[in-house]
């Protein structure tokens, strides 16, 4: 089965935790490729392959970050080989998000 893009990632909102689509999110807001970045899902980053099923996109210039009060990561090795299989690009409806590489 096909990972599917991440569209709802957790957001700290007026002091709540709550669930946000990106595709509705001012820090997603693009008008071409080169305004979007990926991100990893996982606080840590990525371990192993970039794929869509772990990764999300938002603006080059966006603060948000989801991850502000994490705990440090832990030393680990990564399987896999760094491969990128995934990229962020900017939708007809002018927000980031993230397809296979390819």
């Amino acid at each position: 089965m096909e990972a599917m893009p991440i569209t709802v990632v957790a957001h700290c909102v007026e002091n709540q935790c709550k669930a946000v689509d990106l595709r509705e999110q001012d820090f997603t807001a693009c008008k071409d490729d080169s305004d979007c970045e990926l991100r990893a899902i996982s606080c840590c980053g990525w371990c192993g392959s970039v794929n869509v099923g772990n990764s999300y996109s938002v603006n080059t210039t966006a603060e948000f970050e989801p991850c502000m009060d994490a705990q440090p990561c832990p030393d680990i090795e990564c399987p896999g080989d760094g491969v990128v299989a995934a990229e962020a690009f900017c939708d007809s409806n002018g927000h980031c998000f993230v397809r296979e590489k390819g």
